[in-house]
């Protein structure tokens, strides 16, 4: 759960349980929380007024196994590689909710390969497709949707594969330009701004990219992204109106697609 300030950089972790009750009324039972900020949850990295820390969220599998899950954290309006070229936190925590240690993610740290761009807001959207490169560590994917690659706000997703100490270990830029991707981005579609990872048939990784697209129609769409072990696209499949097997009409600022998550097999086919 997200706290907004006006300075827009704190974050608040809520554990809660939902039972259910009779006439299906329900009980919820809120039985922690722990704020993250600059002055709380011993966070010890200095955040400054609107960089908009936990703007983007995602929980990564245990990195340095201490049995505790690590928390991603995109803070967009970080301004060290330019105005909102943004930045993210690896957060390790302790059992409480604390955080015991951190790693930022940013052009001068945390050997990003490539340069983030003024306006890019990397950070915006965030998921785990799992251990691509297969070493045994999750590895992270992140939205930059106002980066300006093949036309002004096209986006990017840059595809991190990460140590146990969460620095980057190597890195892979995915736009219209980069990453052997054959997608039909353009000015203002905001590739990146949505994200969410699927397990894919001979677990192969799957990785949804949606768009915000900012454009006159703006009905938007969403890739489906076949990665291989290097986080470069094998494979890619477009989804929106008029394609194969959605037979939805979507209509002018639907932007379909600015949010995405994964249901995992509802139907039993073995397949998300």
């Amino acid at each position: 759960m997200k706290c907004w300030s006006a300075s827009c950089t704190c974050l608040l972790l809520c554990f809660c349980l939902f039972l259910p009750a009779l006439r299906a009324q329900g009980i919820l039972y809120q039985y922690q929380h722990q704020k993250i900020s600059s002055k709380a949850g011993n966070f010890k990295e200095k955040l400054r007024r609107y960089d908009h820390f936990g703007r983007g969220l995602a929980l990564l599998p245990d990195l340095d196994g201490d049995g505790v899950d690590e928390l991603a954290v995109g803070a967009t309006g970080n301004d060290e590689a330019g105005e909102n070229s943004g930045a993210v936190y690896i957060l390790f925590l302790n059992r409480s909710g604390k955080v015991r240690a951190s790693q930022k993610i940013r052009v001068k740290e945390g050997n990003v390969a490539g340069k983030l761009q003024p306006q890019g807001q990397f950070g915006w959207a965030i998921t785990c497709p799992g251990d691509l490169d297969g070493d045994g560590t999750a590895d992270l994917a992140v939205g930059e949707p106002g980066r300006d690659e093949g036309g002004r706000d096209a986006g990017a997703v840059w595809l991190l594969l990460l140590k146990p100490n969460g620095e980057v270990k190597s890195s892979q830029k995915i736009s219209r330009l980069e990453g052997d991707f054959q997608g039909g981005t353009g000015p203002g579609f905001r590739f990146g701004a949505a994200l969410a990872s699927l397990q894919g048939a001979a677990s192969r990784r799957v990785l949804a990219v949606g768009t915000d697209m900012q454009n006159e129609a703006a009905k938007g769409e969403i890739w489906l992204l076949f990665l291989n072990q290097q986080g470069s696209v094998e494979s890619q499949l477009k989804i929106t109106e008029g394609t194969a097997g959605f037979p939805y009409e979507l209509r002018a600022g639907d932007r379909f697609g600015s949010a995405l998550a994964s249901l995992g097999d509802l139907d039993g086919d073995g397949r998300p």
